[in-house]
């Protein structure tokens, strides 16, 4: 048993100095690129090599963005590794050869160097403790499309203020930071741009990095949220095909909102048929059950399994619309074997009242007709 217990305890002691470990990593690399990127020339001899060191500079200050980069993300693996996550050893064998490689870009940085190659002999070693599934690969994609964000702007800061010289009128830090967000986001006002050749290629390496890493953010973050509403408005669909003796209506007034609340205290199924947001979003927080469709759209009157409805109720304020809707419900319903739905429409004029029964209506209604009828009888 107590064998058994310090095997145990070693198992799970493991991960967790990994863990610490390429936490550690991470941070040199952090404070490593940050020391580089503004002492840079401490390791050259500008007066003999001037030439060469300008080209050897700009290599290097991309290796140093790029190290920086992998450092918040060796951060971020350290939570996975503790978890004892197989998708984050994997990542954090990947992320340690790159930072290798790029530590052998001169000068070589011999300390990230060394503790690289010691973590990627331990992470091989170790290889058995991390044999979990991770159930939450969707957070660490949002926190690598968030990084790599932020890395783009970064890139595009750091690097535009560090050849600035090769510039029109790019001085400051607000300049560089300026710049970079007019040329990700396509504006390019044309006060600022690249002089020279290398400032060219600069910028266009911006660009691509920018595109590249917006595009993945926009699909990682959104992603979700859109498959989730396709697949609500999906199961929605799908329940309408099972659904009988329902009331559809169209039109958010007084007249709508008290139908759909008396047939709902008699326990029939209501809903109202909306395509706009804001209205959708009003009928909603009213507690009422809302489809976001088109009424005006045949296919849309389909979906919701129309045939089988008690009625469809039009009372739009607009008759032209409600005309509209109504020759859509009988488009909808001439090819249906079972077709009970009896369309009520709400007509305003009374020219329009004959054009609605064309129209496919089964019953007409006009406030103002009924009204007017109910006060000269009371009268008589």
């Amino acid at each position: 048993m107590v064998f058994l217990l310090m095997m145990n305890t070693r198992y799970r002691s493991i991960p967790l100095l990994l863990a610490l470990f390429i936490f550690m990593i991470g941070v040199v690399n952090i404070a490593t690129a940050i020391y580089l990127i503004f002492h840079l020339n401490h390791y050259f001899h500008v007066d003999q090599y001037a030439a060469a060191v300008v080209d050897t500079t700009k290599f290097r200050h991309g290796s140093d963005f790029i190290m920086l980069f992998l450092g918040l993300l060796l951060i971020k693996l350290g939570h996975g590794l503790f978890k004892q996550y197989h998708m984050s050893w994997f990542w954090a064998m990947l992320l340690t050869v790159l930072s290798i490689l790029n530590s052998l870009v001169p000068p070589i940085t011999w300390h990230i160097f060394g503790i690289d190659l010691l973590y990627l002999l331990l992470l091989y070693l170790y290889r058995q403790h991390f044999y979990r599934i991770d159930n939450h690969v969707m957070s660490y994609q949002k926190a690598i499309a968030w990084l790599s964000v932020f890395f783009a702007i970064a890139y595009g800061v750091l690097g535009s203020y560090f050849f600035r010289a090769q510039f029109f009128h790019l001085d400051t830090w607000v300049d560089a930071f300026y710049f970079t967000l007019a040329t990700y986001s396509t504006v390019g006002y044309g006060d600022i741009y690249p002089l020279t050749p290398d400032a060219k290629i600069f910028t266009m390496s911006m660009i691509l990095i920018g595109v590249a890493s917006f595009l993945t953010a926009l699909s990682v973050l959104l992603g979700p949220i859109i498959q989730k509403n396709i697949r609500g408005v999906y199961k929605i669909m799908s329940n309408f095909s099972r659904l009988n003796h329902h009331v559809l209506l169209c039109g958010d007034n007084v007249m709508t909102r008290a139908l759909a609340t008396r047939y709902t205290q008699a326990g029939k199924m209501c809903f109202f048929l909306e395509a706009d947001p804001v209205v959708a979003a009003n009928l909603e927080a009213a507690k009422f059950n809302v489809v976001r469709v088109n009424p005006e759209d045949t296919e849309a009157l389909l979906q919701v399994n129309m045939a089988k409805a008690i009625c469809l109720v039009v009372a739009y304020s607009e008759d032209a619309r409600n005309i509209l809707v109504a020759m859509s419900a009988q488009a909808a319903g001439a090819g249906q074997k079972d077709n009970s739905c009896q369309v009520i429409v709400r007509i305003e004029e009374p020219h329009n009242i004959e054009k609605a029964r064309r129209a496919g209506a089964f019953e007409v209604v006009s406030p103002l007709i009924m009204g007017a009828d109910w006060i000269a009888a009371q009268v008589v």
